[in-house]
């Protein structure tokens, strides 16, 4: 079955914050709900080497049956490079997030990794 929900994510490496990425540096991309467990509501693996990408997000990519971007109201998607490799954030990772989107309404986000986690 086709997904009922998907969104293009556009991601970009802010230039200022680069240098501090390596090229195989792994790159988390999610959907997370705005309410709701952190577990993401989709999520896609890359590395740096492949920055700027477009992918999109979409129900199949659902971690657990039941909690997918069909199943939500509003969520975000958020990138994060991350040093350590796993998915867990970290003080020293990248990131950028995009603002509330709604279900019905999001066709495609940009989202720029512009700050560094404390």
């Amino acid at each position: 079955a086709a997904p009922r929900v998907a969104v293009k994510v556009n991601v970009t490496l802010a230039p200022e914050l680069a240098a501090q990425a390596q090229p195989g540096d792994a790159v988390f991309i999610a959907a997370r709900a705005v309410d709701g467990p952190p577990m993401p509501l989709a999520v896609s693996r890359h590395t740096v080497a492949e920055l700027p990408l477009s992918i999109t997000l979409d129900d199949s990519m659902a971690m657990m049956p039941g909690h997918s971007l069909a199943d939500v109201q509003q969520f975000y998607v958020m990138a994060r490079i991350s040093k350590s490799g796993t998915a867990n954030a970290s003080s020293g990772d990248l990131e950028g997030k995009s603002s509330t989107l709604s279900v019905k309404d999001a066709a495609e986000v940009a989202i720029s990794i512009d700050h560094t986690l404390p």
